[in-house]
């Protein structure tokens, strides 16, 4: 029956991602995230959904009559400079062939992605696209789990989403950092209290779906997401309770286990979990010292010859105490992952990027000149940022859409904004004398009324 609906809708998003590419973008970052596969069963999957609609956006803006003026600013060439270090690496590559190539391409793809939202989003509802993507294929996969963690006391276990997010630590990150996202739509259907209800159980299942994964990383994010979502909050006392409940409730799920396992963050030097992810950083950091420009390629670490070339260096940071590593690691974190892989140039490429971004957010979050929803966008996303730093200190989820998003949606909210603002100082002096006029024979207008004059 999903397969014959999907077929079915088929012609329909089609039409509407060429007709409309801030569609095709929300279906292109949809599908990607969590594939077809995921909502399908036979026939269905045999349609490559994520390339139709990426080809179908790409077309639907070259074909645009009236696109969008833009200028590349800090981001944008950041962001491009960093695609020019990570092709060189793959051409000069020290891992194997295969997983190298295949890393790169994820990256392009990716890449390709951050160009397109860059040239097509415009407008709030654009945004509010891209977010609705977000919800309906990361929150809503894992509302699926939390809701068996919920029926199951805690007893289900929680296993990746995606082909992408492919393990219970990547799951609750991707979760985690599309929990503001889901805020920011939220904040836009303030008045529709239907939408309002549905988007706050989807982040209460969430919640559940985070802490039912056993993701340590998972945890320490939500603990850093709470508290950053309760200071920048106007309504504290309801968000606080809610907050409680919903944790509350959550943790009361948990069994021993899981409470042994957070309690083990507190003893990570005994961990052997934690260990291994040490020798990985370790493997990564001798890899961009011995090849600091270009790094060692996507995944190098993971290739025995590569890790095994590195061994004769290990007593360079024997203050590092680590075992001798016996097997291929991935970085097991973003900030070493893009080291190892890429160098120590693009390592400060890809950070500057981020950084900057979340700069272009905490400045607009607090623009009183700023329209509303700029304000509102700025605040989730980054907080959004900071649940990828933190959260993606263990994990290797560099070069994903939805970060590579955050970033192409900063640099479009810059230009934005600098309209907005060019477009009220042109503003002509005739009609604003007579919107201040307006507002005065309104206000005139409710005095009269409110002293039982008549309105002239």
């Amino acid at each position: 029956m999903r397969d014959l609906l999907l077929i079915g809708l088929f012609p329909v998003l089609l039409f509407y991602a060429i007709k409309r590419p801030f569609i095709g973008l929300a279906l292109w970052l949809w599908t990607s995230l969590v594939p077809m596969q995921t909502w399908a069963f036979s026939f269905a999957t045999s349609i490559r959904w994520n390339l139709v609609f990426a080809l179908a956006t790409i077309f639907g803006y070259l074909i645009m009559k009236d696109k969008p003026k833009v200028s590349f600013n800090g981001v944008f060439i950041l962001v491009t400079f960093l695609l020019f270090f990570a092709t060189l690496s793959s051409f000069f590559h020290q891992g194997f062939d295969p997983l190298v190539w295949q890393g790169y391409e994820r990256f392009f793809k990716a890449y390709l992605f951050f160009v397109f939202v860059y040239l097509i989003v415009d407008k709030k509802m654009h945004v509010e696209a891209l977010m609705w993507a977000c919800v309906l294929s990361i929150t809503a996969t894992a509302a699926k789990q939390g809701f068996k963690v919920l029926f199951s006391g805690g007893g289900h276990v929680v296993y990746g989403m995606s082909s992408t997010f492919n393990d219970n630590n990547l799951s609750a990150f991707a979760t985690l950092v599309c929990i503001p996202l889901t805020l920011i739509l939220i904040s836009f259907y303030k008045q529709k209290f239907l939408v309002k209800v549905a988007l706050f159980g989807a982040i209460a299942i969430s919640i559940l779906f985070v802490l039912g994964s056993d993701s340590r990383g998972g945890f320490l994010g939500l603990i850093v997401l709470a508290f950053f979502y309760f200071i920048n909050s106007k309504n504290k006392v309801p968000i606080l309770f809610g907050g409680v409940v919903v944790g509350a409730i959550g943790i009361s799920l948990m069994d021993a286990s899981w409470f042994e396992r957070m309690n083990s963050i507190a003893d990570a030097g005994e961990d052997s979990s934690f260990m291994g992810r040490v020798t990985a950083w370790k493997l990564s950091v001798l890899m961009a010292i011995k090849s600091p420009i270009w790094g060692g390629g996507f995944d190098a670490i993971a290739f025995r010859p590569t890790w095994e070339s590195l061994l004769p260096y290990w007593n360079m940071l024997s203050f590092i105490p680590t075992p001798y590593p016996s097997k291929g690691h991935v970085a097991h974190s973003i900030y070493f992952q893009v080291l190892g892989d890429l160098g120590f140039i693009a390592f400060f490429i890809f950070f500057a990027a981020v950084l900057s971004s979340y700069n272009k957010f905490a400045r607009f979050s607090k623009d009183k000149s700023a329209p509303e929803w700029i304000i509102t966008v700025s605040m989730f996303c980054k907080i959004a940022i900071i649940c990828f730093l933190v959260a993606g200190a263990a994990l290797s989820v560099a070069y994903n859409e939805i970060v590579l998003m955050l970033m192409a949606v900063a640099a479009k909210i810059q230009i934005i904004h600098a309209r907005h603002l060019q477009q009220k100082m042109e503003q002509p002096p005739l009609e604003k004398d007579k919107f201040d006029h307006a507002r005065s024979e309104q206000k005139g207008s409710k005095h009269r009324r409110a002293k039982g004059f008549p309105n002239l």
